[in-house]
């Protein structure tokens, strides 16, 4: 029980802005699971596993760092609209920009939500460019790392673009809607069973896949 104790807690690793940002402990045991992943397909290009290994890791942690910056983003857009942020957690899913209230418009809740995939598109896109200035047969391992750190940032903001709260897209949905007339509570519970059919569906695309 202790043990399973220990992996619900979370622990202070940085402030950003005088922004707490917290790892929650079973992000851990997905740092470690992603490094051993990432370290057997960068093993075709590398012959030495421990090289490998050191690559997966780093390769990890920045892709949890282009996570954080998603989320601060986030912080950032809540900060310029007058929004305080309680702090920033990174978890085994994702991450979250915790904020002291809802914002006061549709205006301020669109800002603030479209951020995130916004700076992932932009990590994407960086990493890209990396990836053709690394694309030489001498820097090749280079060239699939970016590709890898480009594509998942595309993955991760085209995904939090799904229109069902708490995603991005479903934020962006309520904001819509709350801009044509509905109250924040009515856009907020339809966008909700929005997210959950698209979990749903997610589940059943799951089985199918396996």
């Amino acid at each position: 029980m202790k043990f399973l104790e220990f992996f619900k807690r979370k622990m202070l690793i940085a402030h950003i802005s005088g922004i707490p940002v917290l790892i929650d402990m079973r992000w851990i045991f997905v740092l470690f699971l992603m490094t051993f992943l990432t370290a057997g397909k960068l093993q075709r290009e590398i012959d030495n596993y421990f090289t490998s290994f050191v690559f997966g890791f780093l390769t990890t942690l920045v892709l949890f760092a282009s996570i954080l910056f998603h989320e601060y983003a986030h912080a950032f857009a809540a900060r310029r609209e007058g929004i305080g942020v309680l702090e920033i957690v990174l978890h085994p899913f994702g991450g979250l920009a915790r904020l002291q209230r809802e914002p006061d418009t549709p205006r301020a809740e669109f800002r603030i939500a479209v951020a995130g995939p916004l700076a992932s598109f932009f990590l994407a896109f960086l990493f890209l460019g990396l990836m053709l200035i690394f694309n030489a047969p001498e820097t090749n391992i280079l060239s699939l790392i970016f590709f890898f750190l480009s594509l998942l940032n595309f993955l991760l903001a085209i995904f939090n673009l799904f229109p069902g709260y708490p995603l991005d897209g479903g934020r962006v949905l309520r904001a819509i809607l709350w801009r044509r007339g509905k109250d924040l509570t009515e856009a907020t519970n339809l966008t909700a069973r929005f997210g959950q059919i698209i979990g749903i569906a997610l589940i059943v695309f799951g089985f199918v896949l396996i």
